[in-house]
Order: structure tokens, then sequence, then C-alpha cells
């Protein structure tokens, strides 16, 4: 017998001895073998990082885009070496995204298990929507906001959304990233939802000290909640009356995030009702906001875009936003909009925005520093600018003289070379045109052509929520989502460009 157990312990030094050996004979032939624990973790967390540019994205087939989540498993399964690194590597496991898979979640406890303490991203965001029992299984096994460093939840009715809400209830003290949506396609600011739960609802005990963003989706918060202070980004959409914060809730929100380096209202906002006289809308308050950057103010009726504007002083806003409801006149409002309020304002964006043309052309020269300017199915915006700056009469300079970009959308290959080719000749080139993916097919042939020649070209992701409705009340994409058919003897080359210049001043016609 212990001849039996010394020839198993010299059997089991033998195995060990030849793995050394064939472990050392891996590092001669591969060698990232020689690389310290330390500097193979660190390649491991990059490779395993996951960052796109939000605005300028490259084309990548769907069968070629990885799931990020994969990787550590795939690593942990390669040797001995990469396994003992990737498991003792706990950031590799901090991302849990359960709508990247079909439920496991025994996979889910493993990747938390693995996590161990440091903070773990919570990615529910579901493109097949989850059920409110789903919701439930799903957040008993990753219920534990003592651990969570950001917090991504998308459902596509309310109720489970409330599911979620109703379970957090723990202080989340390591929180730094909150996002809750309620994908209900149909939106009324003044509809009445009818849920015996849609009152506003406090989470995480009002305990989340080191809560820096927040984006809400059509779900009610208490706007009191000490957990809406210190933020740097706040992001509100499409809520409906009975759900947004009164004035003074609203100003006490913006004066507890002095720091607010981004904010954003769609369909959101203070609730302040319409009154006939205007004494009695509630008084303006101006907050300086000297971090805030970033503004974007979208369908608020003219009233509420009026105290928002003058209520924030930002003298560092680089990018104002603006998006309008049909029916209204907000040529009040915008005549809000200068250098003297915002004296560093370099990019700004329309989307829908129903004015005047002189009354753009007004705003354009009001913002002589303006170099990157983003158009939403307005092709009478990028007309009245090339007409003012043909217009012999006209006794000052080149409107946003220093417009080095064009976002657009909506607008065809022929408008956008007519403009670049003019302002070109005025000696105000435009170096950069984009234009979101779905313009694709307006933008092809000889147009196509010259604008990559002249400008750097190129596609950004737009968003989905910029439409007009037609004559008839029927949703219809804006002119982004149209099919255009190139004719078959569509000529591409330059010819379109050689028409006679009538005089210096009219320019080529296209």
């Amino acid at each position: 017998m212990d001849l039996v157990k010394d020839s198993s312990a010299e059997l089991g030094a033998l195995e060990e001895d030849r793995a050394k050996l064939l472990e050392e004979r891996q590092t001669l032939v591969a060698p990232i073998m020689k690389l310290p624990y330390e500097l193979l973790a660190r390649i491991f967390e990059m490779a395993n990082e996951d960052e796109v540019d939000p605005e300028w994205v490259e084309k990548i087939p769907e069968d070629e885009d990885e799931d990020v989540t994969r990787f550590p498993t795939t690593i942990s399964h390669v040797n001995r070496r990469f396994r003992d690194v990737a498991l003792t590597t706990s950031s590799l496991w901090s991302r849990i995204c359960m709508n990247e898979r079909p439920p496991h979640y025994h996979l889910d406890r493993l990747w938390l298990e693995r996590a161990k303490l440091i903070d773990v991203d919570l990615d529910l965001t579901d493109e097949h929507w989850l059920s409110q029992q789903s919701m439930r299984d799903m957040l008993s096994i990753i219920m534990v906001p003592e651990r969570w460093r950001s917090f991504s939840l998308r459902t596509e009715e309310y109720p489970g959304i409330h599911t979620a809400l109703t379970m957090m209830t723990e202080p989340a003290p390591e929180l730094r990233f909150l996002e809750l949506i309620n994908a209900h396609t149909e939106f009324d600011e003044d509809e009445d939802h009818g849920l015996p739960f849609a009152e506003p609802v406090d989470i995480f005990g009002g305990v989340a000290p080191k809560l820096k963003a927040v984006s809400l989706y059509s779900v009610p918060l208490r706007w009191t909640a000490p957990m809406l202070s210190g933020l740097v980004s706040l992001e509100v959409e499409y809520l409906p009356a009975a759900w947004r914060p009164k004035w003074a809730e609203w100003v006490n929100v913006i004066r507890a995030c002095p720091d607010l380096v981004k904010l954003t209202l769609m369909a959101s906002g203070p609730h302040i009702p319409e009154e006939v006289d205007p004494r009695h809308y509630p008084e303006i308050e101006e907050i300086k906001l000297d971090k805030l950057e970033e503004l974007e103010l979208g369908d608020v009726r003219p009233w509420v875009l009026s105290h928002l504007i003058s209520m924030i002083q930002a003298p560092n806003l680089s990018y104002l936003s603006l998006d309008t409801l049909e029916d209204y006149d907000y040529t009040e409002q915008i005549r809000l909009v200068s250098d003297v309020r915002y004296p560093l304002l370099r990019r700004l964006k329309f989307v829908l925005v129903e004015m005047a043309e002189i009354e753009f052309i007004s705003l354009l020269r009001r913002l002589p520093g303006l170099e990157q300017l983003e158009l939403n199915a307005l092709d009478d915006f990028l007309t009245a600018i090339m007409d003012d700056d043909r217009d012999p009469g006209r006794t000052t300079g080149l409107v946003v003289p220093k417009l080095h970009t064009l976002w657009a959308t909506g607008f065809d290959g022929h408008e956008l070379a007519a403009f670049i080719e003019q302002r070109s000749r005025f000696e105000a080139a435009v170096s950069t045109v984009l234009v979101p993916y779905r313009d694709e097919k307006l933008v092809s042939g000889a147009h196509l052509n010259y604008l990559q020649g002249e400008t750097h070209f190129g596609y950004f992701e737009g968003s989905d929520r910029e439409q007009v409705d037609d004559e008839e009340g029927e949703e219809m994409e804006d002119g982004s989502d149209w099919d255009v058919e190139i004719a078959e003897d569509y000529v591409d080359g330059e010819e379109w460009l050689d028409g006679e210049e009538e005089d210096d001043d009219e320019g080529y016609e296209f």
C-alpha cells in the first residue's frame, strides 16, 4: 500500500514537472507568455472595452459585429495561464448584458461571482422587450444595488419598469449612471395613463451619492429625491404632464446640479400651465451653470421654452439643439438665442423648426461664431443661406463665416453640392459634410463624387424620433428615409457643374 502511495505521489510530481516544462516551452514559442500577469490583465481589459463614437461610426455588417460579452469566456479557455489571469481580473466580468443572449441565469450568477467587489455594469436593454415576469426573474438575480456602477433598463410598457422600480429599495452607493426607458411608442403630453402605480416613486431609498448621470424616458421619479443632485448629465424625455415637476421643483433640481455639463429635455421639463395673462406665469429665477456645454430642448410649448432659456445662464455652452411642436409660433423664443447669451456656442441643431427664413438668417447673424450647423428636413433654411450669400444688396459679411461642418438630414445630393460649391466660391468653404446612414440613397452618383472630392464626407447615426406628419395626419419618415432611385442613364461625372455663370454674384445654376 505504501508503495502504491509513493508511486502515485511520484507520478503526480512528474505530471506537475511535465506541465511546467510544457508551459516553459510554450513561453519560448509564444512571446506573449513571457508577459507579467499585470500587463496581460491590462491587455485583456483593453480588448474587452467596447467604445464606439456615437456620432461617427464605421459600417460593420451585422454578422461581423462581435458580442463583447463573450470575450472574457473565450479568453479564459485559451490556456491555463490565460484562465488564471482572466479569472483574477474581475473587471472583465463587470458587464452583464442580458439582452445579447438568451437568459442563462447560471451564467449571470457566474459572472457576478467573478466580478466580486468590482462595480457591475448592468445593461438590461432588450430589443425583444421584457415581460413583467421575466423582468422580475432577471432582477432577482442581479438585484445588488450596492455593487452597481451603472444600470440601464428598457421595456416596452410601464408595468415592466414599475416592477424594477419597486425592487430597487436598497441604497446604491457606487452607482454612477442610471438609465430607465419605457419605450411606449404613442405619446400625448396630456394623456392620463390610468395606471394604479403610475405615481412618481423613490428608489434606492434616496441614497446614491455617486450618481452623476440620469436618463429617464417616460418614467416617473420623485423630483424631490436627494439622489437628483450633483448630476453632470440629466436627460428626461416624454413625460406626461402629470409626471413632470412643478416649476419650483424644477428650479430646485437645477440649483442642486451646479456642475451640470449636459441637459436634455424632450417633451418633458417643468409643467407650466398656459396663462392668458403672462403676469401669472411663475417668476423666472436665473441660475448660472458655468460647466454646461450641451443643451437640447425639444417638443416643449413656447412659454415653457421661454422660461427654460431665460432661466439657464450658460456662458460656456458649445452645443444647442432646438426642436419645436407644430401649430405654435416660436419666433419670440428663437430671438432669445444670441452670442450675448451663449458667447461660446459653436454648434447649432434645428429639428423641424418652423420659422420665417428672415428670422433664421437673423439668428445666424446673432451667432457669428458658429462652426457647425445641423439641419433636419429643413431644405428651405439651406436655400435661405444661399440666397443671402448671393444677395447683391447685402451690406454685411456672409452669415456663419466660420462654418466648417454641416450635418444634413433629409437633403439630396443636388442641394448639398450646390451649397458646398457656392460657399467655396465665396471663400467660406465647408470642409465636412455629414449625413445619416439612412440618407445614402439621397446622395449618389456625381453629387456624391463631388462632395467626397471637395469635403470630408461621412455618415452618422440619425435619430429615430425625427419624424414629420403628412397633411392627412399619417406618420411618415422624414426625408432622410426616402428611397431614391438613381436613373440608369445618370451621368457619373461633373457635367452638372458646367453651367454658365450669369454673373459673379449669381453663381452656378443647378
